[in-house]
């Protein structure tokens, strides 16, 4: 048991922290790379412990995972619906090996990181509350090294080493401010969850700290979607905070959502670019005028709002091609080839027209595409599931802090994707939910 418990530490504590500059992607690659090898290693020593000493072998640790009365039936069937839809789309896929293994310059999201991400759900199904506790700890630790690592990007440290301007939208250690800010997203309300919880001065000035640089670093990423999960995520959590906690802990959180505020008006950065820029996509997609051209519009920063709007068009095309699209997709990581033959000529004209895209930059397109209506629907109850698991049960603060992030959550992934710490960190807190279950 001591073993396993290394191994998922070294999953939540390591993963974030590792990049590499001897392959063509430096940041998710070695990432995904690390949770095969340390699932390989985890479902072994789990299976070791387990089934070998049970004489029932392992049709009794089967029946004991999908058991409703286990604790967490209902997510547990949702989850393996889920992977059931994606080994179904992979067998059908025409792209086998992309569907198998996942798009090349990341090979995370194939059929190989689902299982992985799986068998690590069930595994941590089968830890006590302190243990999954003592995890959630872990992953605030870690986003504390990980926003330090950030907040010195945007003043100034390795502002020479990348291509991009870190200095102007931060990545820290995850190679894109969106994948940053979504983690970050993640995060923050189980920070919430342990400064309210904790009655010891120091460890909660401890937690006091890490929320603020938390809140720094993904200020920095000045990512809309990062930010609007994160508004949205804060405003919930507070609004559904009992209020004789709420009260308990008014000065703590005023004062923190004080220094939140300073540190936005301190360091407006790309803030108010962006934001324009995303006022000016809204104003077009409800103008009954298209622009000609997208890329020589009077954008601050850039056209990437137009560009989704005319990706996820292409996409919906693809989708509703022919039933077999429609329904389960065309495989797991294969947004690359099948969205070509539906590109909008419109693409051409943007900033990024001679690029080839790999995701629908909406992981809720990218689910259709890839898994069709089965595959989404699938998704979509899981989350649901969990979410309103969650607020049945809102008097416990950590069900609130998990209902919640889940919300930020599906925000990033409504203008992106999850990268391998946001799954680690979502079946994670689906493991969590087990005790508040429908």
């Amino acid at each position: 048991m001591a073993f396993e418990n290394a191994i998922l530490f070294a999953i939540f504590a390591i993963t974030p922290f590792l990049v590499t500059s001897f392959t063509y992607e430096l940041f998710e690659f070695p990432k995904m790379m690390f949770v095969y090898v340390m699932t390989v290693l985890l479902v072994a020593t789990h299976l070791t412990r387990t089934v070998i000493p049970a004489q029932a072998g392992i049709q009794k640790l089967n029946i004991k995972l999908l058991d409703p009365r286990s604790g967490s039936g209902m997510t547990r069937l949702l989850v393996v619906f889920f992977l059931f839809s994606n080994i179904v789309s992979t067998v059908f896929s025409p792209y086998l090996h992309t569907s198998i293994w996942g798009y090349y310059s990341r090979f995370s999201g194939g059929l190989i990181s689902t299982i992985c991400y799986v068998a690590i759900f069930f595994v941590l199904t089968t830890l006590d509350k302190k243990r999954l506790v003592m995890l959630l700890k872990l992953v605030v630790y870690t986003s504390a090294i990980v926003s330090l690592y950030g907040v010195a990007q945007h003043f100034g440290f390795e502002k020479d080493r990348w291509v991009q301007d870190v200095s102007a939208r931060v990545f820290s250690s995850f190679g894109q401010p969106n994948w940053l800010a979504a983690f970050l997203v993640l995060v923050i309300p189980i920070n919430l969850y342990l400064l309210i919880a904790e009655s010891d001065i120091y460890k909660k000035s401890a937690w006091f700290f890490t929320a603020v640089l938390n809140f720094a670093a993904l200020w920095f990423t000045f990512s809309l979607s990062g930010l609007a999960g994160f508004v949205l995520t804060i405003f919930i959590f507070f609004i559904f905070l009992e209020e004789k906690l709420r009260k308990t802990n008014l000065k703590w959180l005023a004062t923190l959502v004080a220094l939140w505020t300073f540190t936005a008006i301190w360091q407006p950065g790309l803030a108010q670019s962006r934001a324009e820029d995303a006022l000016k996509t809204i104003q077009k997609s409800l103008s009954l005028v298209t622009p000609a051209f997208a890329a020589t519009s009077d954008y601050a920063v850039g056209d990437t709002g137009d560009i989704r709007l005319i990706v996820w068009r292409g996409v919906i095309n693809q989708v509703f091609s022919n039933p077999k699209s429609f329904l389960i997709g065309t495989g797991p990581e294969t947004v690359a080839f099948s969205f070509l033959p539906f590109r909008p000529a419109e693409m051409n004209n943007t900033s990024e027209g001679s690029f080839l895209y790999n995701k629908a930059h909406n992981y809720f397109l990218d689910l259709l595409s890839n898994l069709g209506l089965v595959g989404l629907l699938s998704y979509l109850a899981l989350n649901i599931v969990a979410i309103v698991s969650c607020f049945k049960n809102r008097s416990d603060i950590l069900s609130l802090a998990i209902g919640t992030a889940l919300i930020g959550n599906a925000v990033t992934n409504f203008f992106g994707w999850p990268t391998v710490m946001t799954n680690l960190l979502f079946f994670l807190y689906l493991a969590n939910i087990k005790k508040y279950e429908l």
